[in-house]
């Protein structure tokens, strides 16, 4: 990982370091052929993430995004050409336009009330991130809209298929089975389409608000379980199950009523209305730095014996 120490060359703020999208931005900009300060915001600069990016060469800012801290935010975007943000939060938008960054970089997603047209308004994740897409478009901050895809992470975690009597695995969910879900590997990948949306915009070959979907491929979640059980030797299924099943299966997983209702609709927009908000994704973006990882390079990639015992 090279970081330049130079105060010429451009400085890059990230909020969100130590997440997946975050790590990912910070990774493609040291692997790239330009050269960028970075200075990341972390509440914790303890964690082994974060100590890590400091001995990497990282300026690391101890902050938290609340509004008591906003002299504190404002101040770590002082001096910044870029900057991006994973988190749900206005107050970074406001602290990137007082320090006139050329470009904000938002992991933003799509306003799923708006495409169901009012019929699902629980989608909290999606439509909050929504809203913070009109705030920026609304003060007037140059920025990108990079709304990822569906993590291939979260079938390692909280979409790991569950053991079933007969000894399969099986995935449950309210969506036809031939439902397309756009996939990315997040850790890796998320931040290869940040460089391309960097030089997309510095080319002029998009404008202010533009939305960039951060996929790699679209496949049903049939095709994604078949691809699992063929790259494992293990049979994994996915399960289209009525609301009250889907609901009593999230409040296994210690989600109060309110959240568990939140990612029903979630799953149900997503089910209707298509992930982005329409029933295809379309074409993947092309151009970019490196080829990301495909589903089945990512089963591949990763040790699936704990999730599949």
């Amino acid at each position: 990982m090279t970081i330049s120490h130079d105060t010429s060359a451009p400085l890059f703020v990230v909020v969100g370091a130590t997440g997946n999208q975050g790590g990912s931005v910070i990774k493609m900009l040291s692997e790239s052929s330009g050269h960028y300060r970075i200075r990341a915001l972390t509440r914790d600069a303890t964690k082994p993430r974060a100590e890590e990016l400091s001995r990497a060469g990282v300026e690391m800012i101890v902050v938290g995004p609340v509004l008591e801290n906003k002299i504190e935010i404002f101040k770590a975007f002082e001096g910044a050409t870029y900057a991006f943000d994973a988190a749900l939060g206005k107050l970074y938008v406001d602290a990137a336009f007082a320090a006139k960054v050329q470009l904000l970089l938002w992991a933003g997603l799509p306003d799923m009330a708006m495409a169901s047209e009012g019929k699902y308004k629980r989608v909290g994740e999606f439509d909050g991130k929504a809203e913070v897409s009109r705030y920026a478009q609304d003060v007037g901050i140059p920025f990108v809209n990079i709304q990822p895809g569906w993590y291939m992470q979260e079938f390692l975690t909280v979409d790991k298929p569950k053991k079933q009597k007969d000894g399969s695995f099986a995935v449950f969910g309210v969506g036809d089975p031939q439902t397309l879900v756009p996939l990315v590997d997040s850790t890796r990948d998320y931040g290869v389409y940040v460089l391309k949306a960097i030089e997309l915009f510095e080319t002029r070959s998009i404008e202010s608000g533009h939305d960039i979907l951060a996929f790699t491929e679209e496949i049903s979640f049939d095709e994604i379980m078949a691809q699992l059980s063929e790259n494992t030797s293990q049979k994994v299924v996915y399960v289209k199950v009525d609301e009250k099943q889907f609901l009593d299966s999230l409040m296994l997983k210690d989600l109060t009523r309110p959240q568990a209702l939140d990612t029903l609709e979630m799953y149900q927009a997503m089910a209707e209305f298509g992930y982005y908000g329409k029933q295809s994704a379309g074409q993947p973006l092309q151009g970019l730095a490196k080829i990301p990882r495909t589903w089945r390079e990512f089963i591949k990639e990763n040790d699936w014996s704990e999730v599949l015992s």
